[in-house]
């Protein structure tokens, strides 16, 4: 009998061996079109939004292992540094749209959170998981979003939005955008606060230059071609079981 080679691939979130076949099928459709754009050579952009906490700041810290109490660092001059917030505070909601050629100007979208349901008149209790209220608006999407925004207005001006997959945010580009920003806030966040964290965040944008996007375009490129291998290699190989164990 012949032996499969599986090829076992970590990733960040689950096995794409193991995704539901309604994933499957939606990356299949994602990774077609994609290309297909490609070879039209249309211009691509790239929206996600994401957020980040007033308390967002690096986990490790350089220490001076010679500084063994507060006492010793007051008498040597010495601070034990801003004390870090012992919850994650406030919340910024940020969009962003990119383009082939970097940013596209005046699509940044940044606000602070509301921890509204109630303008909707959708129940829940105080003290619900995140999970439960997340499947309560699921149950309730349909009757308040029969059509999105964002499709009516693009259409208006000529755009197609192909949508990703779940679970797929390799497959996009402006994620790096996000972690290369939060990164800088991390670094350089000292007081912990909104004001701060919004300032902080802008400008890790702007440290983003066009020929590292560019880079991150390329990489993603890569992906795409690797994971559009990756399904058709596990389709043939699952046939070839299939085959030997019917025999």
């Amino acid at each position: 009998m012949k032996h499969l080679n599986f090829k076992y691939v970590t990733k960040s979130r689950q096995s794409i061996l193991i995704d539901r076949q309604d994933i499957v099928l939606w990356r299949q459709r994602y990774l077609r079109k994609i290309k297909e754009y490609r070879r039209e050579e249309r211009y691509i952009y790239y929206q996600d939004e994401t957020w980040i906490n007033e308390g967002h700041t690096s986990k490790k810290a350089w220490i001076d292992q010679t500084v063994l109490s507060c006492r010793q660092a007051f008498l040597d001059g010495l601070t034990t540094g801003l004390k870090q917030p012992s919850g994650k505070g406030k919340r910024l909601i940020i969009g962003h749209i990119d383009g082939v050629e970097g940013f596209v100007e005046d699509s940044l979208l940044i606000f602070e959170a509301k921890k509204k349901l109630t303008s909707k008149n959708v129940s829940f209790e105080d003290g619900m998981v995140k999970a439960t209220l997340i499947d309560i608006v699921r149950q309730h999407r349909e009757e308040h979003c029969e059509k999105y925004v964002v499709d009516e207005m693009a259409a208006q001006h000529g755009i197609i939005v192909l949508r990703l997959p779940p679970y797929h945010c390799e497959l996009n580009p402006i994620e790096l955008v996000w972690a290369q920003a939060k990164g800088y806030v991390a670094k350089n966040n000292k007081t912990f606060k909104m004001a701060e964290v919004k300032k902080l965040f802008e400008e890790g944008l702007q440290n983003i230059t066009c020929e590292k996007w560019s880079s991150w375009v390329s990489h993603i490129i890569k992906e795409e071609e690797k994971m559009y291998g990756l399904d058709d290699m596990i389709d043939n190989d699952l046939f070839t079981l299939h085959l030997q164990i019917y025999y």
